[in-house]
């Protein structure tokens, strides 16, 4: 029971902090990085991952092309999230 005094279920509640480990893999150059994370999210949707529950993130703008080009790699569809993004009602965005 919360501290509220409502009991919830959460028995179908996915922790961060549940999941395998970090990847952590240095590579010889950008195009390799690109076919590495482009492979990476190809297969993290063939086995069931959906689409619009990936996110990818870089430090900064220089990382922007290369983030791309991997999602690109792996088919998928993006959008660019910065500081042009409009937002809905109630400051929202999905």
């Amino acid at each position: 029971m919360d501290v509220d005094g409502i009991r919830d279920d959460r028995s179908d509640t996915v922790s961060v902090f549940n999941r395998p480990p970090p990847l952590i893999r240095v590579l010889p150059d950008e195009t390799a990085e690109i076919e590495a994370v482009g492979t990476w999210l190809s297969e993290r949707v063939g086995e069931g991952t959906a689409e619009h529950a990936i996110g990818v993130f870089v430090r900064s703008q220089a990382e922007l092309g290369r983030a791309t080009a991997a999602v690109e790699r792996a088919g998928l569809p993006y959008k660019v999230l910065d500081e042009h993004v409009e937002h809905g009602a109630g400051g929202s965005n999905v």
